[in-house]
């Protein structure tokens, strides 16, 4: 024998036995009056093995409350076993700890000994039926949940037990009339049409599954729903499905019965549960034999129970107050760095939303990250395919590697899967758009950042009220989402004085999508030959599926004649823009949705625009816009309480950021449930024009936002120009201006232009520029944003990243750097060591952040080595780009605002340039002449360096493009003795050709056009180095030189006689000036 269950099974039956709406209020333990002193009970049991076990009881002792009789071991059973022995059933008064229950104990000598079978825990489910747990004592075997069926009621009056004229066979009690009514009947009575019914199984293997069913078909007999497995599996499965259950009507061979069919998709395929033979026990139970097909497994007989409510009332979450443990956890689990979970619906129903959810929650990931105030976040993400019994393997997995705080699920059934469990294990979900009612628990771990759907129904109905729907038919899942809208929108229609007609489920296998349109087909045509098509309407509550289920109501025309109406599951969805017949429909029946509100500010224009860049869709749905704000809001909550938190802190903690956060949908108030209270609605209609389908505000048809919008980066001295394509029907268009992609921008300008020159912009300094289009209807999104900043930026030996030059040298003796401000005495760099004896510095911005970089280059091995001062992070060690004899040429040659490693083979005039990155730029080009001297700069304004060398001893330049195209041939300017120093000496952004006579300090500069900057101007002496750059901030490079032999710094600018540095002593004798020419 085997150990079937474990302390799980146990949890499960209690919930079993807590969840089923029954009739427990009836005394499970009468006193029995005269006549009944001698009642007999029959009672059929099936435990986790497969057995079905027969008891003949009878009433022993009223004092004892104790009942006695002959246990027959009949049916299939693991131990083929066929015995009989002693029963013993007690009952166990109430106690603080425990509720009333009765115990069983039974003996037997089928193996050579007396075994006991005790059920502690044996509760009555209603007046007919009890469940227990069952565990073999001595044996070490636990069998999983057990049902126990009561054919007589326990000595109960006031109850007529069977009917006996609607006998179905002599071995099975028939259903009451009330029952067998609503089970069989035509539902010809509209109040009959919504008649659920909630199902309890547990089957040979100890699975405990729930299944919520609904009358689907009048004529077909057929109720359809949702099965959540849970409890003790062999595969420790824990997953949901479709479950549909099949009248089977009686022939000369067999009594009429049910048959089960239940899909699911746990193991990756379709898998099927076929009870061939289910019968009716009384109006309460049924009992069958269970065949998996297509695999080979018999598991036993099966028992199901009606719970007989009105609706799905089972979907309502079970009220478990939440554990909130006074124990701190880490929120980082020792690492250092905050996990959080993200669950989302990569795949699946909501498979449309997902790319959107990640999209925005990498947006807000990198905002917090760029933020150092903000708390180090890492996200585990994991894809639930919007399964509910997935989700909740993903979760423990999760919280088993000290995860607690979880983003999502996002689906309201994954939701009430998860919840319990999270209640009880400190484990806090977040979900971004989980809306059902239901799910408003005071006290429990879930957050919601959605409003709930008795807003959305509301305002759902008073629309198609407005639009003269008085009749309407409803589909929706088959979960606790649309199980609580269907209800709320039956209730908001009513309410406004309208009729639902015909209420539907529609199944999650796409093979009854089919079946589920031809009878609503049927029931459409109906109403529509009374009211007339005007007055009658089909409004949905679904997901993905919704897609698929337009595609085949395309085919009938009775449905196709009509309004539909949607919610925000199907709102904005991308796989309505891309499937033509689903489409077609959707336009032809002016599909309305509801969607949660859209919010005008920058930031939440920002991260719309950001996820329809990614995900390539201008259809945007709303609440991955909440999913930027609950991670948002959880790293505000997190840099309040620090790592070291319990679950009612960080609920607090999010309670008090809420209402002052300025975030995508903006400040969010909470209620007593800790779910969205603040927040309203928008409607979408699907429309097509121009041969396009696409989601248009109801209110009226505003222009789309802008696309292709580019600000330029440096380009221009003087300003910023932002640029756009045009948008159909705008009017004009306004630009925006924010100082980070977090800070809401402010209003630029107004233009009817396709462009726009920011002239107010400040020079190096980043901008974010956004776009709106606007018409007499109204103002579309955000477009997304595009940094852009004025030029100056990329001063030569600019080491703290403010535009300007820095007196900086480098001691070759010690591999140490010095670095201060031009125009003050702050000092950037003291001794910071990197470097050696013979290697040489090579100034430049090596990693983009327009910060200088700490690099060097040993002209004898050919090797760099670079150093980021502002990140302290390596650029390079120890890269091998050059050979004895080669020269190093700082600059950026491929446009990425990133200095390149550059080489100038002097004795072959050949050039190598490489990225950090090795991506080889040049190889052995062919440009200069022995002898002659590289000279970097940009020398056609593209912001890429170009191949320029001097020739010292004729006075001329040569200049190409790395492209190759030629600049200048032998442009004589120069004469012996004169020293090439490159820059950009009158601020047009194109390097100038200029010389400083080493013989007596005087400058000459002119443009490679030939326009005159300088000549013979006097700045130094003999012997001085010149050490180009920007040492002012006027994006001019200024006239310097340093004193190698007593460490002075003498800068001017050309234009005029201003010092900027007069014998500023930064140096010492031996130290180089990086970039220095002399």
């Amino acid at each position: 024998m085997k150990t079937r269950c474990s302390g799980l099974a146990v949890a499960a039956a209690c919930a079993v036995a807590l969840a089923v709406r029954a009739e427990v209020a009836i005394p499970f333990f009468q006193q029995p009056g005269p006549a009944q002193a001698d009642k007999a009970f029959s009672l059929v049991m099936t435990n986790g093995y497969g057995d079905c076990y027969r008891m003949n009881l009878l009433r022993d002792r009223e004092n004892y409350q104790a009942y006695r009789g002959i246990c027959s071991y009949r049916g299939f059973s693991l131990s083929g076993c066929s015995t009989t022995g002693e029963v013993v059933m007690l009952r166990i008064k109430a106690s603080p700890s425990m509720p009333e229950h009765s115990s069983i104990l039974s003996t037997s000598l089928r193996w050579g000994t007396t075994m006991y079978v005790l059920n502690d825990v044996f509760r009555p489910l209603c007046s007919w039926v009890s469940a227990g747990y069952e565990n073999w004592y001595p044996f070490d075997m636990s069998c999983a949940v057990a049902m126990y069926i009561n054919s007589g009621g326990y000595g109960q009056v006031k109850r007529q037990l069977y009917d006996a004229s609607d006998s179905v066979s002599p071995s099975f009690a028939a259903l009451s009339p009330d029952d067998r009514r609503a089970l069989f009947s035509a539902h010809s009575a509209p109040a009959r049409a919504g008649r659920a019914f909630s199902l309890v199984m547990t089957n040979g293997y100890g699975d405990c599954y729930r299944m919520n069913l609904l009358r689907d078909r009048e004529n077909y007999q057929a109720y359809r729903g949702i099965c959540s497995y849970r409890g003790f599996s062999l595969s420790g499965c824990s997953t949901t499905g479709e479950v549909v259950m099949l009248r089977i009507k009686a022939s000369p061979s067999m009594p009429e019965h049910f048959s089960i069919v239940s899909t699911s998709l746990r193991w990756g395929t379709t898998m099927y549960f076929l009870n061939d033979v289910f019968r009716p026990l009384n109006s309460w139970v049924y009992a069958g034999y269970e065949n998996w097909y297509p695999f080979d497994m018999s598991c036993a007989v099966a028992m199901y129970i009606n719970s007989g409510g009105l609706g799905a009332a089972s979907a309502e979450p079970m009220p478990v107050r939440a554990k909130r443990a006074a124990e701190p956890f880490p929120t980082d689990n020792g690492t250092g760095t905050n996990l959080i979970g993200v669950l989302l619906p990569l795949t699946g129903d909501l498979a449309s939303l997902g790319e959107s959810y990640m999209a925005a929650l990498g947006q807000a990931l990198a905002a917090i990250t760029n933020d150092p105030a903000m708390p180090r976040i890492r996200l585990v993400i994991e894809d639930t395919q919007t399964d509910a019994g997935i989700a909740y393997d993903k979760m423990v997995a999760m919280r088993s590697n000290g995860v607690h705080l979880v983003l999502g699920p996002e689906s309201s059934e994954e939701c009430r899967i998860l919840k319990t469990y999270a209640d009880l294990n400190d484990v806090l979900l977040l979900s971004s758009s989980s809306t059902a009612k239901q799910l408003e628990i005071a006290g429990d771990n879930l957050v919601r950042l959605a409003v709930d759907d008795s807003n959305q129904a509301r305002f759902l109905a008073e629309q198609i009220w407005r639009d003269g729907i008085t009749d309407l038919a409803i589909l929706a899942r088959t979960d606790i989402y649309g199980d609580g809208l269907m209800h709320s929108l039956i209730n908001e229609f009513t309410a406004l004085g309208g009729t639902v007609f015909a209420s539907n489920w529609c199944p999650r296998i796409a093979e009854f999508i089919p079946e589920l349109i031809s009878n609503m087909a049927v029931q459409v045509d109906a109403r529509v030959a009374e009211a007339g098509a005007s007055r009658v309407g089909v409004a949905v509550a679904l997901f993905d599926e919704g897609v698929e289920v337009m595609r085949q109501a395309s085919g009938h025309g009775a449905l196709g004649g009509v309004r539909w109406y949607g919610c925000e599951g199907l709102a904005q969805n991308a796989m309505l823009l891309t499937n033509s017949a689903a489409g077609e429909f959707a336009v032809r029946t002016r599909f309305v949705c509801t969607a949660f509100q859209r919010f005008t500010n920058a930031l939440y224009g920002a991260v719309e625009s950001n996820i329809a860049a990614t995900v390539g869709t201008q259809a945007v749905a709303r609440y991955p816009m909440s999913a930027y704000d609950a991670l948002s809001i959880l790293a505000l909550a997190l840099k309040q309480t620090g790592s070291l938190v319990t679950i009612d802190q960080v609920i607090a903690a999010l309670r008090a950021a809420g209402p002052a956060y300025a975030g995508c949908t903006g400040p969010i108030q909470f209620n007593a449930a800790d779910d969205r209270s603040n927040g309203t609605y928008d409607l979408y209609e699907f429309v097509s024009e121009g041969g396009s389908n696409w989601w248009a505000l109801l209110a009226g048809r505003a222009p789309s936002a802008p696309s292709n919008v580019t600000a330029s980066e440096g380009v221009y001295p003087d300003k910023v120009r932002v640029m756009w394509n045009a948008v159909s029907g705008a009017t004009c268009y306004e630009v925006w201006r924010g100082d980070s992609p977090l800070a809401y921008p402010g209003l630029l300008a107004a233009t009817a232009d396709k462009s726009y020159d920011d002239t107010n912009a400040l020079a190096n300094t980043p901008y974010y520029y956004y776009l709106r289009a606007a018409n007499a209807n109204g103002i579309s999104a955000f477009s997304l944003p595009h940094s852009g900043y004025r030029g100056a930026g990329g001063a030569l030996n600019d080491y703290d990243g403010d535009a300007r030059s820095d007196l900086a040298v480098f001691d070759s003796a010690t591999g140490c750097w010095y670095a201060r401000k031009a125009a003050a005495p702050d000092v950037i760099l003291w001794g910071a060591q990197w470097g050696g004896a013979g290697a040489g510095p090579v100034p430049g911005d090596y990693d983009g952040d327009r910060v200088g970089d700490l690099v060097v280059y040993e002209p004898a091995t050919g090797l760099w080595y670079g150093w980021s001062a502002a990140t302290a992070s390596v650029l390079a060690w120890g890269k091998s780009w050059g050979f004895p004899g080669a020269l190093p040429v700082y600059g950026d040659y491929d446009a990425d605002r990133k200095s390149d490693l550059a080489v100038y083979d002097r004795a072959n005039a050949a050039w190598y340039v490489t990225t950090l990155s090795d991506s080889v730029l040049a190889w052995a080009e062919p440009w200069g002449l022995p002898g002659a001297v590289p000279v970097p700069g940009d020398y056609d304004g593209d912001r890429v360096n170009d191949l320029a060398v001097y020739d010292g001893s004729a006075g001329t330049w040569y200049i190409k493009t790395l492209g190759g195209a030629l600049l200048a041939w032998a442009e004589p300017f120069g004469f012996t003795g004169a020293v090439s120093v490159p820059g950009d000496y009158d601020g047009d952004f194109v390097s100038d050709l200029a010389l400083l006579d080493s013989a007596t300090g005087a400058w000459y500069i002119r443009t490679a056009a030939g326009a005159l900057i300088a000549w013979g101007t006097p700045w130094g002496w003999p012997g001085a180095a010149a050490v180009p750059g920007d040492y002012d901030g006027d994006m001019k490079d200024d006239l310097a030189v340093f004193d190698g032999s007593t460490g002075n710094w003498y800068v001017r600018p050309v234009a005029d006689s201003a010092i900027i540095a007069w014998q500023e002593n930064w140096g010492r004798p031996g130290a180089i000036a990086p970039g220095e020419r002399k």
